[in-house]
């Protein structure tokens, strides 16, 4: 964790794949547990009589087929237009956006190797992050809370700051991303990405049809984390599917699971405020520098056997500075 006041060093066990060589992983997994893959088709809308959902329909280069299910798990991330074609969307825009990219830099200096997040007052609403994909290969990028990011104005003519500017910003604060973007190799360009959080902004499901990963919302905010929550979701809803011996106990045995889930989201989403007074991060870390028993519960917080709004909130500001 960085931030203007300094960085401490949080330990912890992670796992970092670029996101092409995991979706193969999970795809090839799939393909050889029976399932079909169909590339590149993209949902149109479902298929459904009066009572249930019952298939779906896809289109490819004009072409248009109907695959009838008895159940479809809708699995297509953050982006609105699946959502709004399956009718589930309460909430069009996503939570947060983010910007990111992969570099090579080769014989990087120390403490690379490590991920890194990092807050400043210039991205107020959002902070910055670093992370090592392979040998000599680094993810970086940025994410910025969606109601801030239009509040946030540039210029008199009320221009909204675009994710490349704070992007720009993240580098000019962090000496380390201005590394990276100064002596690395750009490998590709960098791609924009909606985030969904708080398991909210859709439905969670209907007759034959369950919502599952980003399309319910699944990563949590203030950290970004997406991917693991996303795939606890698709096994909770796999889990539903393999249980419900009807359409209301299947519905029934995915919303038991979302919400035992739900209390860790509502805990993250008070937490993200946080990130709009970079200075409470700055405490923080200052005190952590300063305090084992700290840093010790940020290494919960990051392995999830304590929440972060244990830390993050007033209560926890109050007992951080008697720490």
């Amino acid at each position: 964790m960085a931030s203007k006041a300094g960085a401490v060093d949080v330990p912890g066990e992670m796992a970092v794949l670029p996101r092409k060589e995991l979706d193969a992983l999970l795809a090839n997994a799939a393909t050889q547990a029976g399932a079909q893959l169909l590339t590149p088709w993209r949902l149109e809308g479902l298929l459904q009589t009066q009572e249930r959902v019952c298939g779906a329909e896809l289109s490819n280069a004009g072409a248009r087929i109907s695959v009838k299910a008895p159940w479809v798990v809708l699995a297509t991330g953050a982006a609105a237009k699946p959502l709004l074609a399956s009718g589930m969307c309460t909430q069009r825009e996503p939570d947060y956006m983010a910007l990111r990219g992969y570099v090579r830099l080769n014989n990087a200096p120390s403490g690379f190797e490590r991920l890194q997040f990092f807050w400043h007052p210039l991205l107020s609403g959002g902070y910055g992050w670093i992370f090592p994909a392979g040998p000599g290969l680094y993810n970086v990028g940025v994410g910025y809370e969606t109601a801030l990011l239009k509040r946030r104005k540039q210029d008199a003519n009320n221009k909204e700051p675009n994710l490349r500017e704070l992007f720009a910003l993240f580098v000019k604060a962090s000496p380390e991303a201005r590394l990276l973007h100064e002596q690395g190799e750009w490998v590709g360009e960098l791609k924009g990405a909606p985030m969904r959080c708080n398991l909210a902004g859709t439905q969670w499901g209907r007759a034959g049809l369950l919502l599952a990963g980003e399309a319910a919302g699944s990563t949590f905010a203030f950290t970004g984390e997406g991917i693991g929550k996303a795939l606890e979701t698709g096994m909770a809803c796999a889990e539903a599917l393999l249980q419900g011996e009807s359409d209301a106990a299947t519905l029934q045995a995915q919303r038991s699971a979302y919400e035992t889930l739900l209390p860790r989201y509502t805990l993250y989403r008070k937490a993200q405020h946080f990130n709009r007074w970079p200075w409470m991060i700055d405490l923080t870390i200052w005190k952590a520098r300063r305090s084992p028993r700290i840093v010790r519960a940020l290494s919960d917080v990051l392995h999830e056997r304590r929440m972060p709004g244990s830390l993050l909130s007033w209560r926890g500001l109050r007992a951080l500075l008697f720490y």
